[in-house]
Formats: structure tokens, C-alpha cells, sequence
């Protein structure tokens, strides 16, 4: 299942870094600072999105959220932007024309 995640975490990857500014955070500063890793940052309209990569039904933990909240926080604080956390979950793609996620607020997923 893992494999499954780290694919498509990589899909969204490419598609929001392409089609949006890409904001690329080091996992190793946000762990020495004990908060949640990010899997998508981007700029859109001069908002920062911080994403969770869900696949599956996956689903995101109480701790989970509180350190990605910390985390968002903490990026927003450095760039001097508002920060939105979302989710990016994984659907099955239906025909060509639709990407096979959609992207809903974090706490859908909790």
C-alpha cells in the first residue's frame, strides 16, 4: 500500500508543481521541529496550499492534523502568507478527462 501512496503522492506532485509555484519545504527541518511532514506545497493567487496526499481510504489521525497545523503555521510564519491546509484524496479515474483525485478541506478526511 505504501507504494501505492508514495505513486500517487508523486502524481500530485507533477501536476500541482506544473500547473501552479511550487514552495519546496525540507522534511528535515520541519521533524527537528517535531511537526508534520508536507507532502504538496504550492502558490496559487497568492495563497499557500500545504496538501495531504491521501490514497485509498486512508484517513488522516487527531496528531497527524495537529502537526501538519503546526507545520502550516510555521511555513506561513517564514513567508509571510496565509496558510490552507488541504487534502488531496485519490478516486478512481473514470475516463480520461478527470484526474483520478480531489482536493477537499483536511478535516473531511479525519
Amino acid at each position: 500500500m505504501k507504494e501505492n501512496g508514495d505513486k500517487f503522492e508523486k502524481e500530485v506532485s507533477l501536476y500541482f508543481h506544473a500547473s501552479y509555484t511550487p514552495i519546496l519545504i525540507s522534511s528535515k527541518v520541519l521533524r527537528h521541529r517535531s511537526m508534520g511532514q508536507v507532502d504538496v506545497a504550492f502558490e496559487k493567487k497568492g495563497r499557500v496550499y500545504i496538501a495531504e496526499c491521501k490514497s485509498g481510504k486512508s484517513r488522516v489521525g487527531r496528531w497527524q492534523l495537529l502537526r501538519l497545523q503546526q507545520a502550516s503555521q510555521f511555513i506561513g510564519l517564514i513567508l509571510g502568507r496565509r496558510v490552507e491546509l488541504i487534502a488531496i484524496q485519490q478516486v478512481a479515474k473514470l475516463n480520461d478527462a478527470e484526474y483520478p483525485f480531489r482536493v477537499c478541506n483536511i478535516r473531511e478526511l479525519m
